[in-house]
């Protein structure tokens, strides 16, 4: 069983790494724009857009898991202590 504090520091680095994913996605949207118009010599709006979407939509999923692995977690240990409560 783990303790509160490394959950606590766990959970904080994933924020972290979702934070991480994020940023990258707004500085690398920028960038393929401008690869993307000067590949094409004509502004338009294309995939290279779709970055930051898809930046956040990682980030949503890799702290879901996170979510998701604490609540099975408590789960599992919730039904483990009934166990042994129980005459």
């Amino acid at each position: 069983m783990k303790h509160g504090r490394e959950e606590g520091s766990s959970l904080k680095s994933r924020r972290l790494i979702a934070w991480l994913i994020v940023l990258v996605a707004v500085v690398a949207t920028p960038i393929a724009v401008r690869a993307a118009y000067v590949w094409r010599g004509y502004w338009a709006i294309g995939g290279e857009w779709a970055i930051i979407p898809m930046g956040i939509m990682a980030a949503w999923v890799w702290l879901d898991e996170t979510r998701r692995r604490k609540y099975e977690t408590y789960q599992s240990e919730t039904q483990e202590l009934q166990r042994y409560q129980e005459p």
